[in-house]
């Protein structure tokens, strides 16, 4: 079974989180809660790493062996999401979307980010950044191009601003990178409906670079057409 890792609960740290980072993380919640009722209804026991006031402790002595405990680790890999926080630690209030800006502020209680086995932040991604460039430029060829301005472009798609500093899309594809570099072969974002352009552009981008990555989107927030 493909082990899959779930990205939800995005904010930036210039303004902190938002109500769409709530929606996010309450999203990711109804996802995993399902997948550790699936797991107690086969195993009899409480995901291990639920966070719910009394969930059982495979570690309790004499409770299991060191063989059922390894079994019942790797079974719940199989079923329950591993989840991450991706905090955009790096952008400056002037490239923050508006929506973002215009949203409800969310202050976090403690406990709110529990739900959460990866915190990673944006910063820490520009080595692999330069990683996914160069592997880009060798399986794409003349599909990436440098512009005279000094940006470089792959199929149309911005990678690398005039300035030098990665787009959200190749440091997107850096995080994607970063995950299969974790061990896992299936991702799920879930994101508010207005990086939905972004998202599209970096399919592209992984189908080149982790072809055997499979990615998967969950949008929400869009406003009711008329």
């Amino acid at each position: 079974m493909k082990r899959r890792i779930i990205e939800a609960g995005h904010y930036y740290k210039i303004i902190g989180p938002t109500e769409y980072s709530k929606k996010g993380r309450d999203l990711l919640r109804e996802i995993t809660r399902s997948e550790e009722n699936k797991f107690r209804e086969l195993t009899g026991k409480d995901s291990y790493k639920e966070d719910v006031e009394g969930a059982i402790d495979w570690t309790e002595e004499g409770q299991l062996s060191e063989v059922e405990f390894n079994k019942l680790v790797e079974l719940e890999k199989d079923i329950v999401s591993t989840t991450m926080l991706f905090i955009d630690d790096f952008h400056g209030y002037e490239n923050v979307p508006k929506e973002e800006k215009e949203a409800s502020r969310w202050e976090p209680v403690r406990g709110d980010f529990l739900c959460y086995d990866y915190k990673i932040l944006e910063s820490s991604l520009f080595g692999k950044a330069e990683t996914v460039l160069s592997m880009l430029k060798v399986l794409a060829g003349k599909k990436v191009k440098h512009s005279k301005k000094g940006g470089v472009f792959f199929s149309g798609i911005k990678l690398i601003h005039g300035n030098g500093s990665p787009t959200c899309v190749l440091l997107d594809a850096a995080l994607t990178l970063h995950k299969k570099e974790l061990g896992f072969e299936k991702g799920l974002n879930i994101l508010p409906y207005f990086y939905e352009d972004q998202q599209m552009k970096l399919q592209k981008v992984v189908n080149i670079v982790i072809p055997d990555f499979e990615l998967e989107t969950i949008f929400f927030g869009k406003p009711e057409t008329m």
